[in-house]
């Protein structure tokens, strides 16, 4: 699936020279080739302690398409990646400072 820099690309590389034989193909492509894959490699940014998997735009749906031809989903993360806390809403986890709640006027009344 391509990428952010190729990144897709470089990986299916590296697994044909390791002799594992693969097929890199654009994200539009993927409900076509499907029938023909045996199993889905995905990367991730980080794995959750509840199995949710953060990675890229488009992940979550090429895992949905492998789903519908039940096909094998494998997920390869880094372990200094994975993550106790279970982050539902990051505005709350990026706030620094003390939280100010203020009321907004219109400058209409009523």
């Amino acid at each position: 699936m391509a990428g952010h820099y190729w990144r897709g690309g470089k990986w299916s590389g590296r697994l044909v020279e390791a002799g594992i034989s693969c097929t890199y193909v654009l994200i539009n492509a993927v409900s076509f080739v499907m029938s023909s894959v045996t199993k889905v490699i995905l990367g991730a940014h980080a794995l959750l302690t509840n199995g949710y998997v953060m990675s890229r735009i488009g992940t979550a749906q090429v895992a949905l398409v492998a789903q519908a031809y039940n096909k094998p989903v494998l997920v390869c993360c880094e372990t200094y990646k994975f993550s106790e806390r279970v982050q539902t809403d990051s505005f709350v986890y990026n706030e620094l400072g003390k939280i100010i709640v203020t009321e907004y006027n219109s400058g209409t009344s009523g």
